[in-house]
């Protein structure tokens, strides 16, 4: 959503305003950030936009995502990441080149300084990650779950997964999913690097 629109949608009213839920407290903190954007932690946000560019999470740039308060500043959380890693909600594979931007963001990129702040936050996260070491905690799940027989027992229980919205029908293979995933990783890397620096 376009949480700065909220000011023109009224004073909120109940659990819900302007696309927003209430989930505890109360309306006074989201009511300041609308007037005063400096409460939002940037640092926070600029970690969220590259998690969510590099993984693809293709539900949770505008939606999907609590808005958190710890007295002094907002900063994101995410929910639903099912649609991830390369594919959407039905399963479906994504674009591995689309930028996933809007609402918020929208705001946030016009800042010069938030623009540099996602450049030294890529260097530090690349630092620290590369498309095999992410792939090593998938490779490492991969494995317990073949070890202890779980990937058999899901094969015989769910053989085949088929999408109710597109009908579209997937065969339980978790080694090619491996592979699929790890493809996908390394063109997602491609495309921040280009984007924010570049590999170290």
């Amino acid at each position: 959503i376009d949480l700065f629109s909220a000011a023109d949608a009224g004073a909120p009213a109940g659990d819900t305003w302007h696309n927003v839920g209430l989930v505890y407290g109360d309306w006074q903190p989201m009511e300041a950030l609308l007037k005063d954007r400096s409460l939002l932690d940037r640092t926070a946000f600029a970690d969220y936009y590259l998690f969510v560019n590099l993984i693809g999470a293709t539900d949770n740039i505008t939606k999907n995502l609590y808005l958190c308060w710890d007295g002094s500043r907002f900063y994101p959380m995410p929910w639903d990441l099912d649609a991830a890693f390369g594919r959407l909600y039905t399963a479906a594979p994504s674009d591995p080149e689309v930028w996933y931007g809007g609402g918020l963001y929208e705001a946030l990129l016009q800042e010069t300084d938030f623009q540099a702040l996602l450049g030294e936050r890529w260097a530090l996260w690349r630092g620290a990650l590369s498309p095999e070491s992410v792939m090593a905690y998938f490779e490492a799940q991969y494995k317990l779950l073949d070890a202890c027989g779980a990937w058999q027992r899901e094969a015989q229980r769910f053989g085949a997964y088929t999408d109710s919205a597109t009908g579209l029908t997937y065969a339980f293979a978790p080694g090619e999913e491996l592979q699929f995933i790890r493809d996908y990783l390394i063109r997602r890397f491609a495309l921040v690097d280009a984007m924010y620096g570049g590999a170290p």
